[in-house]
């Protein structure tokens, strides 16, 4: 209908004073401006709403303010602002991320592109609380369609999806129900997109862009890292073995090979908040991680440890490791 916009961004939010305008700005900031932010509060004590009001004169922004329920009722809050959502696309922000400038253009140019398309997603990359880049995820197949056993396969076979880089098509997920949560824990897309897939007629997308950026802040504690990923892994063994067995036959995936991506999972999410600690110099917390990651991870993820380890003796981060990786990168690109 006339006057719709074509993406209808979500940002649900509790208590991200801190970093909330950085995530509102990202999307002022797009190169691609037919959009609306509808942003969900879950009943903010932190001047949530003080910053989110600087904004508003922008008609394009929604300020929804509940009372509020916490991580139970994450999915609640989402499907609350998905009742809220015009747009023909549903974009999802988190509070305390951001997204790079040109995301929303290049996504909904890829769906006017691929008729029938239902999902699509890309690459995140790590920045913490100065917005410092801090690392990038894998690479994935540029412009690579999906099949529903193709894509049930990539995330049994441990591939990521960060919240921040897709997009979804609204009448889709509308038919699938909206967003599913893991009941009591903060893990809801995953859960959502599996049960996306399952119940309508499967097209992904996968596009070898950064486009999302995922905060590493102190707030993510250890435990609740740990909670979230044994979590997350429980809901796919579960989805597994709920496949019917023709499906699960046609998988390369086997409970196997999901018990080894769960602990390489908790390796890296030990690695990532290890170095994390360094950057912010809590140097007694990161020897802790680096020794919990050197008791569960393989031989590669030993040896990264130890070598954050012996650096939080000295006091050191490993960001000189990046900025020289992120050189290199660059002279290969320019040559």
């Amino acid at each position: 209908m006339a006057g719709e916009p074509r993406v209808s961004v979500l940002m649900v939010t509790y208590n991200q004073a801190r970093y909330i305008s950085y995530a509102i700005e990202s999307v002022l900031r797009q190169s691609f401006s037919d959009w609306e932010l509808i942003i969900y509060d879950d009943g903010s004590e932190d001047g949530t709403e003080d910053v989110v009001d600087r904004f508003l004169d922008d008609r394009r922004i929604t300020y929804i303010k509940g009372r509020h329920v916490g991580i139970a009722g994450l999915s609640r809050n989402y499907n609350r602002a998905l009742e809220e959502a015009r747009g023909k696309y549903i974009a999802v922000l988190e509070g305390d991320d951001a997204w790079p400038s040109y995301k929303l253009r290049l996504q909904t140019k890829l769906f006017y592109k691929y008729k029938g398309l239902v999902f699509s997603w890309g690459r995140v990359a790590l920045i913490n609380r100065l917005n410092r880049l801090i690392g990038i995820s894998s690479s994935l197949p540029n412009m690579h369609m999906w099949s529903k056993s193709a894509f049930l396969d990539y995330l049994f076979s441990g591939g990521r999806i960060h919240s921040s880089t897709y997009m979804v098509a609204r009448d889709k997920l509308l038919d699938a129900g909206g967003f599913v949560q893991i009941k009591d824990a903060p893990i809801i897309h995953i859960p959502t997109i599996v049960n996306l897939c399952m119940h309508v007629e499967w097209s992904a997308l996968s596009i070898d862009y950064i486009l999302g950026y995922w905060r590493q802040h102190k707030y993510q504690t250890t435990r609740s890292y740990l909670k979230d990923i044994v979590l997350n892994s429980d809901f796919l063994f579960n989805i597994y073995r709920g496949l019917p067995e023709g499906v699960r036959c046609s998988l390369k995936a086997d409970e196997n090979l999901l018990y080894r991506q769960f602990i390489r999972s908790v390796s890296v999410h030990l690695w990532l908040m290890g170095r994390r600690l360094l950057i912010e110099r809590r140097m007694h917390e990161a020897r802790k991680v680096f020794s919990l990651c050197y008791e569960r991870g393989d031989l590669r993820s030993r040896l990264l440890c130890l070598y954050g380890y012996i650096h939080s003796l000295f006091g050191l981060d490993l960001e000189y490791l990046a900025m020289f990786k992120r050189s290199l990168l660059d002279m290969k690109r320019n040559l």
